[in-house]
This record gives C-alpha cells, structure tokens and sequence, in this order.
C-alpha cells in the first residue's frame, strides 16, 4: 500500500473563525496570521506529521489538508474556531452521482430516524 501524495490528502478540514470575522481588515488579517501559527504549532507540538500539511486562509475560512488523520482532534483544540468541518471531495456534477455518494455516506446515520432536507 502506498502512501497518499501531498497532492491527495486523507484529511480535508473547514475551519470557520469566530469573532474575527467581526474585526477590522488589518485586525482581522492579524487575527488569522496568529490562528495559522496556533494550528502549526498545535500540529507540530502533538506528534502529528506535519509532511504533506497544508493550511490556507481563503475568504473568511481555513483550510487544513492534511495525510494524517490526527490532525482532527489536535485542530479541534485550537482556540479560535466556531465550527469545524470534514470535507470529503467528489469530482462529479452529475446529480445522480452525487445523490448516491449522499446515500452511501449517510445511510447508516440516519436509518431508522425520521428528518426531512430542507433547501433555500
């Protein structure tokens, strides 16, 4: 078995700053630069791997790519974010593809409970 490249990452992370986006542009842009250098030093402090680690700031998120899945708990440490999320990629805009990538991945979370999908 061969290990994923940098390029394929097994873990793909959304992070959504709190407060922050309330702030200033320069507060702000300060704001992210001290959250990045918390998640590397949190990444780098709890034996993660950091090879093949990515983290960017993109329009008001961040974003954490990792090839090792201990990054999760160890960014959910990280004081600063409101809410984080796994991503998982599908390359498709064919809607019955992406319908059954839903099924497959949700089945077993919601078997036997009643919701409904509400779009806006």
């Amino acid at each position: 078995m061969t290990s994923p490249s940098i390029d394929t990452p097994v873990c793909h992370l959304i992070l959504k700053p709190g407060e922050m986006l309330l702030k200033s542009k320069p507060v702000r842009r300060a704001f992210a630069h001290r959250l990045i250098s918390n998640l590397w030093d949190a990444i780098h402090h709890s034996g993660c791997d950091p090879t093949g680690t990515q983290i960017r700031r993109e329009q008001g998120i961040i974003t954490v790519r990792s090839r090792d899945l201990a990054v999760v708990p160890t960014v959910s440490r990280v004081f600063g974010t409101i809410s984080i999320a796994r991503v998982q990629r599908l390359e498709t805009t064919e809607l019955d593809i992406i319908v059954q990538a839903g099924l497959a991945h949700f089945r077993s979370a919601v078997t036997g409970r009643r919701f409904a999908v509400r779009c806006k």
